[in-house]
């Protein structure tokens, strides 16, 4: 699956063209990888765990600047389990969408995450895109994440996101 999301991430964003650049993009999809370490107390989550994260976004933009946000994300134990959120929010980035352009964006989410159950959960980030082309960048991104019901999850997530608008 993994394998799957980040191929047809890849293919996305080398198939893009100008001339879709020239359009009104109104859609993201964008894929992020990472390695986290994360703490957990409280419960059954009274140990640290190393993990690895891997996220789809979905973004629907309705200005040049504000999106809405729809995901999955996978979290791996490098032990024995796996985890499932799912979630909604908002996406708005400062700045012209422009090949060469740096532009800094923050979000955030709530969403159900699979631990023991389904626990309500947070997940606010911050992230600079740099535009590759007109519709594709590379996104270094910083995330905080934590569990708003069940037993107590925070964590920090950073990574590198790529992502394609059409």
């Amino acid at each position: 699956m993994r394998k799957m999301a980040l191929s047809f991430g890849i293919l996305l964003a080398i198939t893009t063209s100008q001339a879709f650049a020239q359009a009104a993009l109104r859609n993201e999809v964008s894929i992020f990888g990472t390695w986290n370490s994360l703490s957990g107390s409280g419960g059954t989550r009274d140990h640290d765990w190393d993990m690895r994260y891997l996220q789809l976004n979905y973004a629907r933009y309705f200005s040049e600047n504000i999106a809405l946000i729809a995901g999955y994300s996978t979290l791996s134990n490098m032990n024995d389990k796996n985890f499932d959120i799912l979630e909604v929010g908002a996406k708005f980035s400062m700045g012209n969408v422009r090949q060469g352009n740096f532009v800094p964006y923050i979000e955030g989410a709530v969403g159900l995450f699979d631990f023991n159950g389904n626990d309500l959960g947070l997940r606010l980030g911050i992230g600079v895109s740099y535009m590759v082309t007109d519709s594709t960048s590379v996104d270094p991104y910083f995330s905080y994440l934590t569990t708003l019901s069940g037993d107590k999850l925070n964590g920090h997530i950073i990574g590198l996101r790529l992502a394609t608008r059409f």
